[in-house]
């Protein structure tokens, strides 16, 4: 399922931060694997995309 930029701006900021922190946790198990198996500088990029979703949306409240 995808939704499309005018569905996800439509929802409240809770629910789009979810669905944005998901969508990054999905993406890097799906290139990484298990995340028992990840390097540190996977673990680094990981927080990294997390850290940039948080950003957006504090600039956004701004």
């Amino acid at each position: 399922m995808t939704l499309d930029s005018l569905h996800l701006a439509a929802l409240p900021v809770a629910d789009r931060i979810q669905l944005e922190l998901a969508d990054v946790d999905a993406t890097f198990h799906r290139v990484h694997g298990p995340d028992d198996s990840w390097l540190a500088g996977t673990w680094d990029a990981y927080d990294a995309a997390i850290n940039d979703v948080w950003t957006h949306y504090r600039q956004e409240a701004a």
